[in-house]
């Protein structure tokens, strides 16, 4: 990678450019090399994978990890935008390797399609309600100030049950996420804190109460469900539907042979199913270890 071109092209300039066109330096980059050599904002080098299939095998590595730990020492971790590290804070957004596997296993089952398909019509409703609301003002608005924070953490809030009277409070605490004041900092960490308890609250019904029996195996194991909560509070909108979009891998059945049935109307005389771990769970069908072709009973 020492022998990767330099470019002194910004790719993290920000630019003022059509909602669907492309940040120029993309096309720039790409012909340059499968691999370009970059000064990052926090200062020393960064690599860009500019090829596809270069870029899948980049992020599939076991040696290419994301937690903050192993950035640079001299990073400053305001001015690189970094998390704390996975030591310090725990979450999807930290962990690698096992421990990400299992608390990714714990939160699959919130981020299903279907059920990120079903807030589709809430997520919409909500973007008219806005819109709607500035454009009765009746004066030119500034959709950037006005819209675009505002949305993605209304919809995050809704979603995950925290009520929507404290989305002025989740923008606050985004805001002082940025700051160069540790202080306040801290007051945004704290405030996460009071907006995860929210959600957690009797009477919720978002995603964070969901969870709450989902992710307990997790949280006695590695302690990482409350600051998860927090992650998930800061993530724009579109992330979490991002999390839909990866299939669950088949669980292996056992060894012996299983023959699985639709599982019949339930009565006295219905057989109940056997030992089959996951059949009877996942797909709603009774299954009975067998090693015959004929069912049993």
């Amino acid at each position: 990678m020492s022998d990767a071109p330099h470019t002194d092209i910004d790719p993290f300039a920000v630019t003022v450019r059509g909602i669907g066109e492309p940040h120029p330096a993309h096309a720039v980059l790409r012909a340059i090399g499968p691999i370009v050599r970059a000064d990052a904002p926090a200062g020393g080098p960064v690599w860009i994978i500019t090829d596809y299939a270069l870029a899948r095998t980049v992020l599939t590595h076991p040696h290419i990890v994301k937690d903050p730990a192993y950035a640079p020492v001299d990073w400053d971790p305001r001015i690189a935008a970094l998390e704390p590290s996975a030591a310090t804070q725990p979450s999807l957004t930290t962990l690698d390797g096992p421990a990400h596997e299992q608390l990714r296993r714990a939160h699959a089952p919130l981020f299903t399609a279907r059920r990120m398909g079903d807030y589709s019509e809430r997520i919409t409703t909500i973007a008219r309600t806005l819109l709607a609301t500035l454009a009765t003002t009746g004066e030119p608005v500034d959709l950037m100030v006005d819209f675009t924070t505002r949305f993605p953490l209304t919809v995050v809030c809704d979603v995950l049950g925290v009520p929507l009277d404290r989305v002025d409070q989740a923008i606050s605490a985004c805001r002082r996420m940025y700051s160069d004041d540790p202080e306040e900092v801290g007051m945004a960490m704290t405030a996460f804190a009071e907006l995860a308890a929210a959600a957690l609250g009797n009477g919720r019904n978002g995603l964070a109460d969901a969870g709450r029996g989902l992710a307990a195996p997790t949280r006695r194991q590695t302690a990482v469900a409350p600051a998860d909560v927090r992650s998930l509070v800061r993530q724009p909108a579109h992330r979490l539907s991002g999390c839909a979009t990866r299939r669950r891998a088949p669980t292996r059945l056992p060894d012996r042979p299983v023959r699985h049935w639709r599982r019949p109307a339930r009565t006295a005389a219905a057989p109940r199913p056997g030992s089959c771990p996951t059949a009877s769970r996942r797909y709603g069908c009774g299954c009975w270890p067998t090693s015959s072709p004929t069912r049993p009973g």
